[in-house]
């Protein structure tokens, strides 16, 4: 098997080190599902990416593996991958628009200098009842602040919000019981978030523990379903010249912050239209280039 280029990115960082890393391989055509899968396992980051870039340079097809699955779509392997195929010269310098193919469709990726930009495929939303919420708070330790909802953009969150940002920071939930919850109620995992309204900024927290992943560093896909969730509960309208009467004055573009709870400290800029689109974007910086070799 020929070698294959290899890079490690550090995905929604202001400073290397911070925030989510990424490996993003480009691939072989003749690549199975079952070797990506067990290089992804092996490499044992919350997500491996395996790209095949266009002729063109106009974008590129996209797999990305957690250690134990597929997903159709993530938000950090998103950014970090069109990142790091810009920096390797293998996508259009004059472009600032790629296509990005990928389990759930074709994504739009937009390039603002270093910064990229996905729009991330709409969410569906459903409830969840009331037993499962007692449950996920005797999971968590801490009472939930608003409803408790599923929210799949490709990746199913369980998404609510906690009361405060120093409660959300300082929750330990019991993964054990998380994880049981998870499979129960089937989601990929917990998408929690607090609000400091003062500043219009957002912390989120991440939890994966069904895949191997006790707390996701910096979270693209979680991020925009907390988002979507925001949308559909009317947390942006008093932003909204039509709704001036909003219980909680969020703006529709703001700074997501993720990571602290684990040493990191990870920044992502959301942007929610009025129609409830959401698009996540971030900077990235290059770690480490190489061969893999296998």
């Amino acid at each position: 098997m020929r070698s294959k280029p290899i890079f490690h990115v550090d995905v929604f960082c202001q400073a290397a080190l911070f925030g989510n890393a990424l490996a993003v391989i480009v691939a072989d055509e003749d690549l199975q599902a079952d070797h990506m899968q067990r290089i992804a396992n092996w490499l044992n980051l919350s997500e491996t990416t395996f790209a095949w870039p266009d002729q063109d340079g106009a974008g590129y097809a996209l797999r990305i593996f957690t250690p134990m699955r597929e997903l159709p779509f993530a938000g950090h392997p998103s950014i970090g991958s069109a990142f790091a195929l810009h920096n390797a010269g293998l996508l259009d310098p004059d472009r600032t628009h790629y296509t990005q193919r990928c389990g759930a469709g074709n994504l739009h990726i937009l390039r603002d200098g270093l910064r990229f930009t996905v729009a991330a495929p709409n969410a569906r939303i459903t409830q969840y009842d009331a037993a499962a919420r007692i449950a996920l708070e005797a999971a968590c330790g801490a009472k939930i602040s608003s409803e408790l909802a599923l929210c799949d953009n490709g990746a199913k969150w369980a998404v609510c919000e906690f009361a405060s940002v120093s409660q959300l920071l300082s929750m330990q939930p019991d993964l054990a019981a998380l994880a049981a919850w998870n499979l129960q109620h089937h989601n990929l995992g917990l998408a929690a978030f607090a609000l400091d309204v003062e500043q219009g900024t957002l912390e989120a927290r991440c939890f994966v523990p069904i895949d191997g992943i006790p707390e996701d560093p910096v979270t693209g896909s979680g991020n925009a379903a907390i988002a979507a969730f925001m949308h559909a509960q009317g947390y942006f309208d008093a932003h909204d010249a039509a709704k001036p009467h909003s219980r909680t004055p969020m703006p529709r573009s703001y700074l997501a912050r993720q990571g602290r709870a684990i040493g990191r400290d990870g920044y992502l800029h959301l942007q929610v239209a009025l129609d409830g689109r959401v698009s996540v974007g971030g900077e990235s910086k290059l770690i480490s280039r190489g061969e893999l070799l296998i």
